[in-house]
């Protein structure tokens, strides 16, 4: 594969890993919003029983776990040549849905930011999640992009 067409393997697992560190300082309700968008890297710690959330390293390890994994599914949409602005509109999308539905799932926004902390909680968790959700609705599409083109 030429190195042109490796868009996702580094973009994914660069905002993935940028966000979950940064969300780590901003974690919402006790790191639990933290830790549900950013399973994709704190994963590894349920398996292995390994880590002390006190630990300076902790949100490194978490960040390189996941920028691992998501390069892998950044790999997967090149060579299945996801169209970037089909992703980036899901993505967008996606990330404003989730910003604004974890925003009104409280009566006031002083309300959500008393529950979660801050604004970056629920940025962060906003762009995570939507990496998630642009990935899972752009995969199939290419998928049947590329069966339709065979079949044609």
């Amino acid at each position: 594969m030429k190195r042109r067409n490796l868009f996702y393997v580094w973009l994914l697992p660069l905002i993935w890993a940028v966000c979950s560190y940064i969300h780590f300082f901003y974690p919402g309700d006790e790191y639990m919003v933290w830790g549900y968008s950013s399973i994709a890297g704190t994963w590894i710690f349920f398996v292995t029983g390994w880590g002390d959330l006190h630990n300076p390293l902790f949100p490194v390890a978490i960040a390189a776990t996941g920028a691992v994994v998501m390069a892998a599914v950044g790999l997967l949409m090149d060579r299945l040549r996801v169209r970037k602005v089909l992703w980036g509109a899901m993505f967008a999308i996606a990330a404003v849905v989730v910003f604004v539905a974890s925003l009104k799932a409280f009566p006031s926004i002083e309300k959500a930011l008393s529950k979660h902390g801050s604004w970056m909680a629920y940025i962060c968790s906003s762009i995570n999640l939507a990496i998630y959700l642009s990935v899972i609705a752009s995969v199939p599409v290419a998928l049947l992009e590329r069966i339709w083109k065979k079949l044609r």
